[in-house]
């Protein structure tokens, strides 16, 4: 991959979900620079810090990048934190966005959780104005100017298995329908769970595609 190739896309930030740090995302940023990306994994105190003053985190972070934008892949909370940066406007936006398992319609299992005071700690700053709402409408309001694409885990082998369980498919932690964003540009379902998405080929091949494109390649799931 030569520098002119490198460069001819905007840069990529990886944000992370609730439990995580940075590092967690190294994998898919080393897959996705071999694939000619320039990758930075955003870190962020996913339980002290709300998703909201999080995202201004972020939007801090964003800055050190050129004006024209970057591209950003979330996983779990971080499409919520992103939601957040949305709707704070603020440049550099991103271009597109690829959400990874993101629970924007407020997720069935954290709901349960925070039913349970002795529980309910677990989740942190993280329920603020985040797992349990709706960002549909964030998302919304930035549809003209960001492409988001999702990309949607379907095999079952997660926490919610103990939690009660869903109504219909999911990755084990998040359900099929907790993703559904109306103003999506493409999403694609894959045989991976919520946490093996961050080490899966297939992700990050769609990914791949999406960042380049602006659309999931379809048959492409290894």
């Amino acid at each position: 991959m030569n520098i002119e190739e490198r460069n001819a896309h905007p840069p990529v930030v990886l944000v992370h979900g609730i439990y995580m740090r940075g590092w967690v995302m190294a994998f898919m940023a080393r897959r996705l620079r071999r694939m000619g990306f320039e990758t930075h994994c955003f870190s962020y105190p996913s339980l002290s810090w709300t998703p909201a003053r999080n995202a201004g985190l972020l939007a801090d972070y964003l800055r050190r990048f050129d004006t024209s934008g970057v591209h950003l892949v979330a996983h779990s909370l971080g499409g919520v934190v992103v939601a957040h940066l949305l709707d704070r406007g603020e440049p550099p936006m991103p271009r597109r966005v690829v959400l990874c398992g993101s629970p924007l319609r407020g997720s069935i299992i954290a709901k349960r959780l925070a039913r349970v005071p002795i529980l309910r700690w677990v989740l942190g700053r993280s329920i603020i104005d985040g797992l349990l709402d709706d960002h549909a409408e964030r998302y919304a309001r930035a549809a003209s100017t960001v492409e988001v694409g999702a990309i949607v885990g379907v095999r079952t082998l997660g926490i919610g298995s103990f939690l009660g369980g869903f109504g219909g498919p999911n990755d084990g932690t998040v359900a099929v329908a907790e993703t559904d964003l109306p103003t999506n540009r493409d999403r694609v379902e894959l045989p991976v769970s919520h946490f093996s998405m961050l080490f899966s080929r297939a992700v990050t091949t769609q990914i791949d595609c999406f960042l380049r494109d602006g659309r999931f390649c379809p048959g492409r799931v290894e």
